[in-house]
């Protein structure tokens, strides 16, 4: 079949290994969905986990379409591992900062919390001007109440980011200072983002801000009837 040839090929032609990794993967992803019409599940099985070995190794989009292929499936392990994989084979790859990402919203999602967190930290790294993913980070933070974690990367974050950025800092910040118990200050930041922002995040605030309003309000009156 393709996949024998191929291997065929790449074990005897050093010379021309790289081009025909690539091919590798394709057509292992090939012969692994045609084994899964005819209903071969060992056939598919083998031929998947020569797609793993052969992605990983190529690199560039083709190794980087099995993380989000396994993601989109909600294989969060399998896409941790090819992220893994890719970044141990790949060190200089310019999709670094994406397998970064992609890894950290997986191991968000099985509940892998400080090791997300790592990886979006990394992604930072790379991409330290990307407001959006900065926000993002914050809430994470402030949602495992990972309070002054989440506050001293929104201050970081403020001072490296864009007008569009900040924003998603800004609303992040307001999550970040609600976990602090800092009503007043997150009623502001949530009020930076209706001023300055638009879309979705622009609702969400609006909504954010009357929350800020009610959690303040039934503190005052927690501390009126503790007086009594």
């Amino acid at each position: 079949d393709a996949v024998a040839t191929l291997e065929h090929a790449y074990e005897g032609c050093p010379d021309i290994q790289d081009r025909v990794l690539k091919q590798l993967a394709k057509a292992s992803e090939k012969a692994a969905d045609r084994a899964e019409k005819k209903g071969d599940v060992a056939a598919a099985e083998t031929y998947r986990n020569k797609l793993a070995q052969y992605a990983s190794s190529a690199g560039g989009s083709v190794g980087y379409k099995l993380i989000t292929d396994r993601m989109k499936a909600k294989d969060y392990n399998g896409a941790i591992s090819a992220a893994q994989d890719f970044l141990a084979k790949n060190p200089t790859s310019d999709k670094n900062s994406s397998v970064y990402l992609n890894m950290a919203r997986s191991q968000g999602a099985i509940g892998q919390a400080s090791a997300s967190f790592a990886s979006y930290r990394s992604y930072l790294t790379l991409k330290p001007a990307d407001g959006k993913v900065a926000g993002e980070f914050i809430e994470k933070l402030a949602e495992a109440e990972r309070c002054e974690e989440a506050l001293g990367e929104a201050q970081a974050a403020w001072g490296r980011t864009d007008a569009v950025g900040r924003v998603y800092v800004s609303y992040g910040w307001g999550k970040g200072l609600e976990c602090a118990g800092s009503y007043v200050e997150a009623k502001e930041k949530f009020q930076y983002v209706v001023a300055n922002g638009s879309g979705e995040i622009k609702g969400w605030a609006s909504q954010e801000v009357t929350r800020q309003e009610q959690l303040e309000q039934r503190r005052q009156m927690q501390r009126q009837n503790a007086g009594r």
